[in-house]
């Protein structure tokens, strides 16, 4: 039984849903396109019927974070910004974040807990980070 978890409830799928998502998956291994296509849409209109609003599915988190950072821009103002980063991140991000127009900023992690420290952040931290 595939269930999805969403804001604490579970949600169940029916075996029409099952089936398309679990072909969706399929042909986007078997052809390398996520984007569109029949079952794209088919996969866009269960999650429109569990989340009540539009919704897009990209190709992957860099995909993602470009565009959230275009809708920052767009429907905050949030311009000319710099985004803190860790040191580690991997490189897909980072591009991401500057296609979009942004600058990046590193930061250094704990090796331990791989969160910045509060030290850390004040030392990078100025009124353009968002």
């Amino acid at each position: 039984d595939i269930r999805m978890k969403l804001t604490g409830m579970r949600i169940g799928f029916s075996e029409v849903e099952k089936n398309t998502a679990l072909t969706f998956m399929q042909n986007a291994l078997d052809t390398g396109f996520v984007a569109d296509g029949q079952y794209t849409d088919a996969m866009i209109e269960i999650f429109k019927k569990i989340t009540g609003s539009d919704v897009a599915l990209l190709s992957s988190d860099t995909a993602c974070m470009e565009l959230l950072c275009h809708v920052l821009k767009k429907e905050y103002g949030w311009g000319d910004c710099v985004a803190l980063m860790p040191a580690n991140s991997w490189l897909s991000v980072p591009n991401a974040v500057q296609r979009a127009g942004y600058m990046v900023r590193w930061c250094d992690i704990s090796e331990e807990s791989l969160v910045p420290s509060i030290a850390n952040l004040d030392a990078v931290y100025d009124d353009d980070i968002r």
